[in-house]
């Protein structure tokens, strides 16, 4: 009886021991469902990679307000990878490391220009009264880039025209309704690009290249259609050094059906530069360009330096070159020597004061076989030897003379948004025939840029060449003008 009370007792104090323990932890291994944890942010100190952006170099500012071209408008930085997610539990933790992840999602970038310049172009005969005609030129162009990872492919038309150019094929009258075909219309730019972490890049297509202050190698943005190379690029852009090196085929013979040039007869262009990168205070490149037309028996080699930097409110720009080798029966032997430097001298209305002098070589004895002058390549020469542009074909347009450029320079920009300048070049022949008279004459040219809202902005120029006695007696003043409206949407 006793034996029966006691297991009666021991079975009604079971489940009191039992639900004791439910607010203590599980001591069989198990544990409890737990809450999903927050992702870890990302270190402060460890940010997400970034592609390197393409060199930009610095030079000192100049009087040609040009709307910037798709490669100056950067393209959209990727995305910070996210943070891992806490496993759902912690028994899911010992499961192994988590699958690979997403691939990277492509990004997109877009540009659109409408350009239109009405322009006052003087015949430059400097005879009589100034005479020119008017024209309207027009550039729309449309760009689309699309980056995926390291990858990035950029595609550009454009058309280029001027305004009333649509005429009837079958009287020459008015065309608009007739002349609907694209014959104006170009793939400006057209590359694949590959950006590695390491500070290289490396570009195949067609492309615009500007190679510093656009003296040798640019795209001469002023005229409407601008140029392009088709080109294979490489490029390093690092912290303390920078350099390029890109393979150009200028020309692919024979041009047409009726062309007798062989095949192999075609113009290449190879191009290298590189040097250190000291903060804004130096950077320095040594240059090499070489140049081979195997119609033309060309072998024409460019070498050089140019260095450009900034220093408080003063800003300088230097350049040297040596051009030689041969064409034809003819050797070459040739310089270009070019300085300019400024100072910004009051910060709010942006008052620059500056000038230099350009010193291109010419051949005082044409008759021989040394040539003396220099070629100016594929530089931008609208921006170095006036806007009137007297001297856009060096050396056909200095008669192989050459060209002595002093250049005094004074510019406003008040809050940015209007820039006023005012250039005066002083030329003059830098190897005249014997006996000739080798003062070119002066140029003045005024310049205005406004910049209305963000994608809108309007120019306006006065450009006026008072000739010398290298013109001969008589010679009278000739002018060129123009009014500008750019849309740029990026």
């Amino acid at each position: 009886m006793r034996t029966c009370c006691l297991l009666l007792l021991a079975l009604i104090a079971l489940p009191h021991v039992a639900h004791a323990g439910d607010d203590e932890p599980a001591t069989d291994g198990e544990s409890p469902p737990a809450e999903e944890a927050p992702a870890d942010p990302a270190p402060a100190d460890d940010p997400p990679a970034e592609a390197p952006p393409p060199i930009v170099e610095e030079v000192p500012p100049t009087v040609e307000e040009v709307p910037p071209t798709v490669e100056e408008v950067p393209s959209p930085e990727p995305p910070p990878a996210p943070a891992a997610e806490a496993p759902a539990c912690a028994h899911c933790a010992h499961q192994g490391p988590a699958g690979p992840p997403p691939p990277p999602k492509p990004l997109f970038s877009a540009m659109v220009q409408e350009r239109a310049r009405v322009e006052f172009v003087s015949n430059k005969d400097f005879a009589g009264p100034p005479d020119g005609r008017m024209k309207i030129g027009n550039r729309i162009r449309a760009g689309l880039g699309m980056t995926l990872g390291p990858v990035r492919v950029f595609a550009q038309v454009q058309d280029v025209r001027t305004w009333g150019s649509e005429v009837n094929p079958a009287n020459g009258g008015e065309g608009t309704l007739f002349d609907y075909s694209a014959n104006n219309l170009d793939m400006h730019q057209g590359y694949g690009e590959v950006i590695s972490p390491f500070g290289l890049s490396f570009r195949l297509g067609r492309q615009e290249i500007d190679w510093h202050g656009q003296r040798l190698i640019g795209a001469v943005a002023w005229t409407d259609q601008a140029r392009s190379f088709d080109a294979a690029r490489l490029v390093y852009s690092g912290d303390n050094a920078g350099a390029e090196v890109f393979y150009a085929l200028m020309l692919d013979r024979p041009t047409s059906a009726t062309d007798t040039a062989l095949v192999l007869e075609d113009q290449h262009l190879v191009a290298v530069r590189g040097g250190p990168r000291i903060g804004d205070a130096l950077l320095l490149d040594g240059v090499a360009i070489l140049r081979i037309d195997n119609l033309a028996g060309e072998r024409l080699a460019t070498v050089g330096a140019y260095a450009t930097g900034k220093a408080g409110p003063f800003a300088y720009e230097a350049e040297g070159y040596f051009q030689g080798g041969a064409r034809g029966a003819s050797s070459i032997a040739a310089f270009l020597v070019g300085v300019r430097a400024g100072a910004t001298l009051h910060k709010d209305a942006g008052l620059y004061i500056g000038g230099g002098v350009d010193l291109v070589s010419g051949d005082s004895d044409p008759t021989d076989t040394l040539v003396g002058t220099f070629d100016t390549l594929y530089g931008t020469n609208h921006k170095f030897y006036g806007h009137f542009d007297r001297y856009l074909n060096l050396p056909v347009h200095t008669g192989g003379a050459g060209l002595v450029d002093g250049l005094f320079r004074v510019k406003v920009a008040p809050g940015g948004k209007v820039v006023v300048s005012n250039d005066l070049h002083v030329f003059g022949a830098m190897n005249p025939a014997a006996g000739a008279d080798g003062f070119h004459g002066v140029e003045w040219d005024v310049d205005l840029t406004v910049k209305i809202v963000k994608g809108l902005s309007a120019g306006a120029g006065l450009w006026t060449y008072f000739p010398g006695g290298w013109y001969g007696a008589g010679a009278t003043p000739e002018f060129g003008s123009y009014a500008m409206a750019n849309f740029l949407l990026n």
